[in-house]
């Protein structure tokens, strides 16, 4: 019984459960593009996003070799295919959108995740060369530029669509001698805010997802077996979270924020780092 007050008098009322409802899964119809779906974030994704509803075109530049996106693949054979493509050419972006388009009748999300095969950590800008430079910002800021490019456009004569920038806590503080990465991630935050200051009033929202140290695990739920434990141990304690992230605490930020629940967030940008950077540096001297 649930008893409540007015101006005039007490009224008791009596509370019934509420019936339970199925829940329409968050991207239910919504067809999503994501690139580098070959590496561990982007195939660590690939099922949670399909639990939600979404027909997926994964994109990589590499064949889809590993057992996940093969095994993926062939369970989700009606709503997935699996398209390479090199994303830094303009003219093979837009063939990715028409793809999506002629084989779904639609495009709704476009996710960039994928990022340079080489990252060239450990070199200064004295010590990176320029080609080194310009092969991690094609990737890593010019390709989700041109994703916007050619898949803005067919979003907006379906009525609206969600670009959904993977970003990188690097964007946000420096780390050693990482500066085209850093740099590339930064810039990618930049370009979230400009779409979706430009393109808001067209039904276009554009957000950006921040992860930390995220690792894919394996069917055990283990770390994989290469990893350093001490080292692993030590970076989670950096997180007002304990752990290592991992690919669906991604996942859910990127479903979440491509679904319509979040039709009024745009610009934005999301941390998923366990609350690494909430700390002062100091948490780590105690």
């Amino acid at each position: 019984m649930y008893i409540y007050m007015t101006a005039h008098k007490i009224v008791q009322t009596h509370l019934h459960p509420k019936k339970e409802h199925h829940l329409t899964p968050l991207l239910h119809g919504k067809v999503m593009v994501i690139t580098g779906a070959a590496g561990q974030i982007g195939r660590g994704m690939l099922t949670y996003l399909a639990q939600q509803g979404a027909s997926l075109v994964l994109c990589d530049i590499v064949e889809p070799t590993h057992e996940a996106i093969a095994a993926f693949l062939k369970t989700n054979s009606q709503n997935a295919i699996y398209e390479i493509t090199d994303i830094t050419v303009p003219s093979a972006v837009s063939a990715l959108v028409d793809k999506t388009v002629n084989t779904f009748g639609k495009l709704d999300i476009w996710v960039n995740n994928a990022q340079s095969r080489q990252t060239y950590f450990g070199k200064r800008v004295t010590e990176l060369e320029p080609e080194e430079w310009d092969e991690v910002l094609n990737v890593d800021l010019k390709a989700p530029y041109l994703s916007a490019k050619y898949a803005i456009p067919k979003m907006i004569a379906n009525g609206g669509g969600v670009i959904i920038n993977i970003a990188s806590v690097h964007a946000l503080v420096a780390y050693p001698a990482t500066p085209a990465y850093d740099a590339a991630k930064a810039g990618l935050i930049a370009l979230t805010r400009q779409i979706a200051a430009d393109f808001g009033s067209s039904g276009i929202r554009a957000n950006a997802v921040i992860p930390g140290l995220t690792l894919e695990r394996q069917t055990d739920g283990t770390l994989p077996d290469w990893s350093n434990p001490e080292l692993l141990k030590a970076y989670a304690q950096r997180n007002s979270i304990p752990r290592i992230g991992s690919p669906q605490d991604v996942a859910k930020a990127v479903a979440y924020l491509a679904s319509d629940q979040a039709e009024f967030i745009t610009g934005t940008s999301l941390l998923v780092d366990g609350g690494m950077l909430a700390r002062s540096p100091e948490w780590s001297i105690q």
